[in-house]
Formats: C-alpha cells, structure tokens, sequence
C-alpha cells in the first residue's frame, strides 16, 4: 500500500503533497491557445488563461481562478502563454546560447559554474521558476548576461579575481 503524504490548511482541507500540479496548468495553457488561435505569438503581456480550477468554489484565490490567471508557476509555460511558440523558443535559446557559452567558450571557472547554474534555471522553467520581477529573476538575466558577455568570458581565473577585487572592493 502507498503511504500518502498530505498536510491540513489553514482552512481545514486536507491538500496531498505528492499530487501532479503542473498536468493541468499545461493543459489550462495550451487550451486557451488553441481556443484564441494564439499558438504562434501567444496571448501577449496581459493575456488571462482559464483554468480547470474556475469551477472549484473552496479555492483560495477563487477571483483569479474565475477571471483568469496571468502567469503560471512554471516560468516556460510564462513565455508560452505570452509569446506564443516563438516567445516560448526564444525564452528557451537565451539560456541554451547563455549555458553552451558560459560551459564551453570561457576560460574561467565562474563563467563555468554560471553556465551550468544557467542550463539548469532554463531546464527547471518547464517545471517551476516563475517569473517574477524579483531578486531571483533579476539574477538569472544577470547570470545570462555575464554567460554572453565575451569580454568576461575571455579572463582568466585570477583576472576575475582581480576584477571582482576590484569592482566590489573586497579587501
């Protein structure tokens, strides 16, 4: 028998904590696409998406459910639903292009760790990493600007030392 795992809410219902959230928000996504004819460009920066929740009455934010939502709480799914396909793949081609130089066409660790954390923030958008305007956002576009900056990229181990010496005043 599996054991189930699930916590009380505030309210007193019982939510499951291993159940499948993001089937349906995909679904919800790619629906209302199809439904306004928004595959290629999307439903643009203030596009609603109705959700399969509309009909749930105990929902926490039942006004968003019934109006629509305008973000996800999957940052690819964001693009998507924003831009279309070609939102979508161009969200997707930043941090592939940030990620393959950051890896392979630096010549320091930093710009190499940075380059992996980038592929990974780009892989994890399909599942979770909402786009926010937020620390975490703001780092990440500052983590892809740093991968494709050629000028970084080229310094050597101890020139970013020297650098980062340098520009946070580190003593």
């Amino acid at each position: 028998m599996m054991q189930t795992y699930s916590i009380e809410t505030s309210n007193g219902n019982k939510q499951d904590l291993l159940i499948d959230s993001r089937t349906s928000i995909y679904s919800d996504v790619f629906s209302e696409l199809k439904k306004q004819e928004a595959f290629v460009f999307g439903l643009g920066a203030s596009g609603k998406t109705k959700t399969s929740l509309t009909e749930v009455s105990y929902a926490d934010f039942d006004k968003i459910y019934k109006e629509g939502r305008r973000r996800t709480e999957s940052g690819m799914l964001n693009y998507i639903q924003w831009g279309g396909m070609i939102g979508g793949l161009v969200y997707f081609l930043l941090f592939v292009k940030a990620s393959f130089l950051g890896i392979y066409r630096s010549r320091n660790w930093f710009c190499v760790m940075l380059g992996i954390w980038v592929a990974f923030k780009g892989l994890f958008s399909f599942i979770e990493d909402a786009t926010y305007f937020s620390v975490s956002s703001i780092f990440i576009f500052f983590a892809i600007g740093i991968c494709m900056s050629k000028k970084i990229r080229q310094l050597d181990d101890l020139e970013i030392k020297v650098f980062f010496k340098k520009t946070l005043k580190f003593n």
